[in-house]
């Protein structure tokens, strides 16, 4: 019983003494504007949409509004 008391201890003594680097992620910032105008006339639609930051697999989803099916 002594033996597991004080190999837990020093296992405690010594993880207190481990150090790591501050975590500081580098944040992805997507900018695009809030809506698009499109008439649904066929023509071709430009999105402006800027990706800074780390590098990620990103999904652009498109609703509709008042245009049903």
């Amino acid at each position: 019983m002594k033996k597991i008391l004080l190999i837990s201890v020093l296992m405690l003594t010594i993880s207190t003494f481990s150090f790591a680097a501050d975590f500081e992620p580098i944040i992805m910032t997507l900018t695009a504007p809030a809506a698009i105008q499109y008439e649904f006339d066929g023509s071709n639609l430009d999105i402006p949409l800027t990706v800074d930051g780390t590098p990620a697999a990103v999904w652009l989803v498109i609703t509709t509004k008042d245009k049903g099916d």
